[in-house]
């Protein structure tokens, strides 16, 4: 028997990054947690998007993200999900205004262990989200 934590109910997550194998990595991660998710890269990105998402994931590395203009813009637009923010560089001054922001959690690079999944339920439950965790047992077929 297999024991995974799922969300309940199933939270849409938006993974915003440049790079494809980023993308489809978390993508894949965040899925096996039970997440419903969405990747994106940086160009495709809409407000609709972002306003049905529960949590945005978004990679602190890509060139020409400025991520704490990004957030600005969302919060002016009415956009308020928590956010996780992969840092590459925890000590850079992007980082620390980013991590300043009261619903922004910040996860250093390489993520490992359950660092992701521990990130986004925090985010979620702190800004009034209501996905906990459940347990979902699963039996082997046979």
């Amino acid at each position: 028997m297999t024991v995974h934590v799922r969300p309940n109910p199933v939270a849409s997550v938006v993974v915003l990054a440049t790079d494809p194998a980023v993308r489809h990595s978390l993508q894949f991660r965040l899925e096996v947690d039970g997440y419903d998710v969405k990747t994106v890269a940086p160009e495709g990105i809409g407000d609709i998007e972002m306003a049905e998402a529960s949590c945005v994931i978004l990679d602190h590395a890509p060139p020409g993200i400025n991520a704490d203009m990004m957030l600005a813009h969302w919060r002016e637009r009415g956009i308020d999900c928590p956010v996780v923010l992969l840092a590459s560089d925890p000590a850079s001054a992007e980082t620390r205004r980013m991590a300043a922001w009261t619903d922004v959690q910040t996860v250093d690079k390489p993520v490992l262990g359950d660092r992701l999944h521990e990130a986004v339920m925090h985010a979620m439950k702190h800004s009034g989200q209501a996905a906990m965790p459940v347990a979902v047992l699963s039996q082997p077929a046979g």
